[in-house]
């Protein structure tokens, strides 16, 4: 089969061409976004985006919720031309803040309408009002999902826990972002496979009842820590990592290999069964060479730091030549993406 690859026209260079830029409008650098009704967003919506992007926290103004007895939700009072529907959300869970943003108000509104209800989960809410929108950046006591309902003529917003609304949890890690590349070699950055693999899986698991949260789906880069530390805090049933592999000085080594946790063990599930379900799948899938499991090191925080079952997973060698070709097709990496997503329903079986 590689030979026959082999003989396929060169296609290094700028095989990944970087998402489009209507991707980079959908999420903020550094956040992972989720929106109030739909995932896909209207003009409108992508002009409201760039607005809140650029707004600075420190100039934002402080905003008081008054405590009720008893209440399930925190109330933000708005005019009768604010609808549900017209109600976007950010939801940054690596740091605990929502930025709800919506058009439809008076600049000065909050300064003589308060906010009240239950403020249990709600460490502070800052406000700020720019071109005819009203942004509200509401930092939270731990990660939570945010729901909206409007009655009457407030915003009612629940606030709840992940467990409390999904059975089935996962964290996906598409490694490096930003200014940090990863291995680069035969015109292949592994921030850019990386993150097209994660997409890829992202459309295989969207038609699933897992819930499913990234730490990253654009060009940015969380630190390793609050990568981590978001997978533990949120509980979620695994957390798996997807990166590639440079050996410069042995261009000859390929296939796919995977780190795990030797520490972490869980009867029945742990993290070297996890790593042995997602890396056997891949394998499978792709038709390709199993270079088996590595205990992970101290310094890969990633995975030492995991307090759930992880497993990262090295999807080849960018340093030979030929699996960087096979690597750069975009069938290829589909079929990376549906080995892990196939590893992940048998991890659930």
């Amino acid at each position: 089969m590689h030979e026959k690859i082999m003989k396929l026209t060169a296609i290094y260079g700028s095989i990944f061409t970087l998402l489009a830029m209507s991707f980079m409008m959908l999420y903020i650098e550094n956040r992972a976004v989720t929106y109030a009704s739909d995932e896909s967003v209207s003009q409108n919506e992508s002009n409201l985006i760039e607005i809140i992007s650029e707004i600075d926290s420190n100039s934002m103004k402080k905003l008081t919720i008054v405590k009720k007895l008893n209440a399930k939700y925190v109330y933000i009072p708005v005019s009768e031309e604010v609808m549900e529907d017209d109600i976007s959300i950010v939801n940054d869970y690596l740091v605990n803040t929502v930025t709800l943003y919506f058009e439809g108000m008076e600049e000065n509104y909050y300064d003589i309408n308060s906010i009240s209800g239950n403020n249990d989960k709600i460490k502070s809410v800052l406000y700020t009002y720019k071109n005819g929108v009203s942004i509200f950046q509401i930092k939270m006591t731990d990660i939570y999902e945010c729901e909206i309902v409007k009655k009457n003529n407030s915003l009612c917003l629940e606030f709840q826990s992940p467990r409390e609304l999904y059975d089935k949890i996962i964290v996906i890690d598409p490694g490096h972002g930003g200014t940090e590349s990863g291995n680069i070699a035969n015109g292949i950055v592994e921030k850019e496979l990386n993150l097209d693999i994660a997409m890829k899986l992202q459309s295989l698991l969207s038609e699933t009842d897992i819930k499913v949260y990234y730490t990253r789906l654009d060009d940015s880069n969380p630190d390793c820590e609050k990568r981590v530390q978001f997978a533990n805090d949120i509980n979620a049933d695994m957390f798996i990592s997807i990166h590639a592999v440079s050996k410069l000085e042995d261009d000859s080594m390929y296939g796919i290999q995977t780190v795990y946790n030797s520490n972490f063990f869980i009867p029945r599930f742990s993290s070297l069964e996890l790593a042995d379900m997602i890396e056997k799948s891949v394998v499978t899938l792709v038709n390709g060479r199993a270079n088996g499991l590595i205990m992970t090191k101290e310094d890969n925080v990633i995975v030492s730091k995991a307090t759930i079952p992880v497993a990262l997973l090295e999807v080849g060698f960018l340093s030979n030549k030929k699996e960087a070709l096979l690597l750069g097709q975009d069938e290829y990496r589909m079929k990376i993406a549906e080995g892990i997503y196939e590893g992940i329903l048998e991890a659930y079986r």
